[in-house]
C-alpha cells in the first residue's frame, strides 16, 4: 500500500482495504515487472542534496488469505542512479 499523503496515495489505500475486507483479494498474486517501479528519493547534507534512484530489475509475488493475512516477497536488483541523482535545493 502506498505511504502517500496525496490523494493518489488515499485513494490507493481505500482501494486496498476495501479488496481485502471484501475477499475479492483471496489468492496469489505475481507482480508485474512491466507495469511496476521502485524508486527512492534521500534527501543529505541537512536536506541541501536530494540523492535520487531506481531499481532496474524485480519480481515479487503476494499471497492473500481468507482469514485476511497478507504474505509475500519482492526482489530488487541492478540499482540504477537516476540521470540527475543529485539535486541541489530540490
Amino acid at each position: 500500500m502506498s505511504q502517500r499523503g496525496d490523494a493518489v496515495g488515499s485513494s490507493a489505500q481505500g482501494d486496498a482495504a476495501a479488496l481485502l475486507d471484501s475477499g475479492a483479494a483471496i489468492g496469489r498474486w505475481v507482480l508485474d515487472p512491466a507495469g511496476s517501479r521502485v524508486e527512492f528519493h534521500v534527501k543529505h547534507f541537512w536536506g541541501a542534496i536530494t540523492v535520487r534512484g531506481s531499481f532496474g530489475v524485480l519480481s515479487g509475488e503476494g499471497t492473500v488469505s481468507s482469514d485476511g493475512g497478507v504474505s509475500g516477497h519482492l526482489r530488487l536488483d541492478d540499482l540504477e542512479p537516476a540521470a540527475d541523482s543529485v539535486q541541489r535545493g530540490a
